[in-house]
């Protein structure tokens, strides 16, 4: 495996993260939307899967944040053992391929543990989720890209 690969990737997907987050925190300023309570809910049933009995709030609180960088950073991972394979793609076309995979990575196994619904969000929460995923997708793709230039 190419470590600069590797290590571009994770980096990519830290800028990426970066963005998704402030975009997303900018979503809540703006419109006074509450942070979702999904990513507490699932770090909750992987606590309970493993026999945790009790987690207590703030314990649950940051795992779920953690959660989020192990998916934008783990993401990124991916994409740079990937993206050397495929850089005929357009870097706006593999950001948004990145960002329907880490899509489906969160929200299909919050689905998938019964946590979320996403026939029940609307339009607002479908653009509340689909908007940031698209910037990490395209910034992470970018940065690789910048990274990885011979």
């Amino acid at each position: 495996m190419n470590v600069r690969a590797i290590v571009s990737g994770i980096a990519a997907g830290a800028a990426g993260t970066a963005v998704l987050d402030a975009t997303s925190y900018a979503d809540m300023a703006i419109r006074a939307r509450p942070s979702s309570k999904v990513p507490k809910q699932v770090v909750k049933e992987f606590a309970r899967w493993s026999g945790v009995q009790r987690l207590p709030r703030a314990r649950a609180q940051g795992l779920s944040m953690l959660l989020g960088y192990a998916d934008g950073f783990g993401t990124g991972l991916v994409f740079g053992t990937l993206r050397p394979r495929m850089r005929a793609v357009p870097w706006f076309v593999a950001g948004l391929g990145l960002a329907a995979v880490s899509l489906v990575i969160s929200e299909g196994t919050a689905t998938a543990m019964g946590k979320t619904d996403p026939r029940q969000w609307g339009l607002s929460g479908w653009l509340s989720d689909i908007v940031p995923r698209a910037l990490y997708g395209c910034v992470t793709c970018l940065v690789y890209d910048a990274l990885t230039e011979s």
